[in-house]
């Protein structure tokens, strides 16, 4: 049946052998996921034997240092790109998460998307540490530009409008903790800057609960004090 749909389309019908695997791959169910510890799949069981606690997707897929990965289609034209890859290049991706952050330009926003793509297959496909990843690198193409677009102008004259959009490919690469290290990177904040601000975040956080549950404390006194004063308001009545 494959062959004569391959015949009436006017194209040379492949190999039987070629036939017969593709019909035996679009036949074929999906593995069934086996559970682990706890009741958890195996595909998605955390590796409890290791030094981190990472989510491997596959775990006939072994453990890398290093991931590439490309976003297409990415909003900007390549010149603009370019200007905050530089900024990216050869930095831990901390740093550069907080850089493309506080950037006042629109590329800035699509770079950051593509960022976080990045990592987050790092760390749940590959079992990357992402406290230790150093954008090895970064860089820019140009994508396929849209249809244009007539743009009227002034004394009877018209111009072409064309949206340029963007490829970027993103390198991260797992590093070693060395001894006595300041900073990863070729430069941004320094470890001991990256400690001190977990710690604030702790407290305010630490702060913020207790501060909810004071507040849930004086609610619940204040409908219990609005409780007793209306028994006794009845007990005046009666």
């Amino acid at each position: 049946m494959l062959g004569m749909l391959w015949c009436t389309r006017g194209v040379v019908p492949p190999p039987c052998s070629m036939l017969v695997r593709f019909a035996a791959r679009k036949t074929q169910k999906p593995p069934a996921l086996t559970t682990a510890v706890g009741g958890i799949p195996s595909a998605y069981a955390s590796d409890l034997t290791g030094a981190q606690d990472f989510a491997i997707q596959d775990p006939n897929v072994p453990r890398r240092t290093e991931y590439t990965h490309m976003k297409r289609n990415l909003t900007g034209s390549v010149k603009r790109m370019r200007e905050l890859c530089a900024i990216c290049r050869r930095i831990s991706a901390k740093e550069a998460t907080l850089q493309l952050q506080f950037s006042l330009k629109k590329a800035g926003r699509e770079i950051l998307k593509a960022l976080h793509t990045t990592v987050a297959h790092a760390v749940n496909n590959f079992g990357m540490d992402k406290e230790r990843l150093l954008i090895e690198r970064i860089y820019a193409t140009k994508g396929t530009t849209q249809r244009p677009r007539m743009n009227i102008h002034a004394r009877a004259k018209m111009g072409m409008m064309r949206k340029q959009v963007s490829h970027v490919t993103i390198t991260v690469r797992e590093i070693p903790q060395p001894v006595n290290e300041r900073r990863l990177g070729r430069w941004g904040r320094l470890n001991r800057t990256y400690r001190k601000y977990d710690k604030i975040k702790e407290a305010k956080k630490s702060a913020s609960v207790r501060k909810h549950c004071a507040d849930a404390c004086a609610v619940r006194s204040n409908e219990f004090d609005c409780q007793q004063h209306l028994s006794r308001a009845r007990v005046v009545e009666e």
